[in-house]
């Protein structure tokens, strides 16, 4: 029940941070329209790099965080500590110093990397890693469990 309970945050977040973007569609696209269109072609995250951290200071005017994070192997960088600009989708004043947090990374045109979409992680790190590794091991949603998940 534990692991169900983090595999269900983890899919929650994955699920939010790839839907919204579409939530700042125009009025006239229609779900008819994307009929035949191959959906793994629009991954709103294929050019940006996802990591894992904790916050250390948020700076709402500057618009920046300071993390200490994780290795982001999609990008070559170790652990470490340092400040990001952070992207106009990311709720800066809901984050705290101490905060576990996930977050996706995006090179901006001068070369730097901001951190593009961010949320918390409840409960156990570990654990919330733990999920989030294995839903990308099996394709975001378990296509090797078994189970059609395209109907």
């Amino acid at each position: 029940m534990k692991r169900m309970k983090y595999v269900t945050i983890a899919a929650g977040s994955v699920l939010a941070m790839i839907s919204a973007p579409a939530f700042s569609q125009g009025d006239d696209m229609k779900l008819g329209d994307m009929k035949g269109m191959k959906m793994g072609a629009m991954s709103c995250c294929n050019d940006m790099a996802p990591g894992f951290g904790v916050v250390n200071s948020v700076d709402l005017d500057a618009k920046k965080v300071n993390l200490t994070h994780d290795p982001i192997e999609k990008i070559g960088w170790g652990k470490m500590t340092m400040d990001f600009k952070v992207g106009d989708m990311v709720a800066l004043s809901k984050f705290e110093k101490g905060d576990n947090v996930h977050f996706m990374l995006k090179k901006v045109d001068d070369g730097a990397y901001t951190v593009w979409m961010m949320c918390p992680i409840g409960g156990d790190p570990a654990a919330f890693k733990e999920a989030m590794k294995s839903m990308m091991d099996h394709g975001m949603m378990g296509e090797k469990d078994g189970v059609d998940h395209k109907h």
